[in-house]
């Protein structure tokens, strides 16, 4: 199925982009942000590409490594999406008390 392997070629471009950002900005807390934008970005490009080798291909080999890059994906997006949750209303306040000085 191609769109696992679109999807695939879109998370690794915002992969990019927020490890760009990531170096760009001083604020540590909006790095952090970033950050765990981007390891969301990286665990939804696994994911994807081990669905596609599982659909795609069918050896025991393609199975084996499918499975493996898909469950860790699943557990590097889930723990993006923690790190995201506790990191933006910090990177909010750090954004405000900047536009305030």
């Amino acid at each position: 199925m191609p769109i696992f392997g679109i999807l695939s070629v879109i998370c690794i471009g915002f992969y990019i982009f927020y490890r760009v950002q990531y170096f760009r900005i001083k604020q540590p807390y909006h790095r952090q942000w970033l950050s765990s934008k981007a390891t969301i970005a990286l665990g939804l490009f696994m994911l994807f590409f081990g669905v596609d080798q599982l659909l795609l291909w069918h050896t025991t080999t393609a199975k084996v490594v499918g499975s493996v890059f898909a469950l860790v994906g699943t557990v590097y997006a889930v723990q993006g999406f923690r790190t995201y949750r506790f990191y933006q209303p910090k990177a909010i306040e750090e954004a405000e008390q900047k536009h305030k000085a």
